[in-house]
């Protein structure tokens, strides 16, 4: 997931309160993050006076999202009253629409495999020629984008990785 959301503040006064409130909350973000048992990394970003999410996780997109929000409870809540267009709060509350609210801030991912780029940017596409053009309309329309992602350890779940180094949960 790459969750890119617009800081309602943009100065550097926004900037800081939005550090001061992941901050602050980091503890329950990491413990929720734990619990939830498919995370890899997350990692949190300030970027061009946007707060960034950053996560690898094992299965469903939804059912990450429904299981983060209803572990981690009301302490998102302070996270998403600094950005624009904030989702419906409580965010546990009203899980489905954080759902999509998450969902349509989720950068585009364009596939790690190049010969699937095809079927995720143009599908149908005959004429590859044609492609380069479907591929700037891609990303005209989303213009956040995740060219590529590296996974140390590709075919194993976090639990898997966490059970062999006995860390457990």
């Amino acid at each position: 997931m790459n969750l890119v959301m617009p800081l309602k503040n943009k100065t550097a006064i926004g900037r800081a309160q939005a550090a001061m409130v992941v901050g602050s909350a980091l503890d329950e973000i990491y413990s929720a993050l734990d619990n939830v048992g498919t995370v890899h990394v997350a990692r949190f970003a300030i970027v061009d006076n946007n707060l960034l999410m950053f996560s690898f996780y094992d299965g469903d997109f939804h059912a990450y999202i429904r299981d983060f929000i209803m572990t981690l409870g009301n302490a998102f809540d302070g996270v998403v009253g600094l950005i624009e267009d904030p989702p419906p709060l409580p965010c546990w509350q009203n899980v489905d629409a954080f759902i999509e609210w998450v969902h349509r801030r989720d950068a585009f991912q364009l596939p790690d495999d190049p010969t699937r780029l095809i079927e995720v940017v143009a599908p149908g596409l005959d004429n590859l020629q044609d492609l380069s053009r479907y591929l700037v309309l891609q990303l005209d329309k989303n213009p956040n984008v995740q060219l590529g992602a590296y996974r140390a350890y590709p075919g194993y779940s976090a639990a898997q990785v966490r059970q062999k180094l006995g860390m457990g949960w």
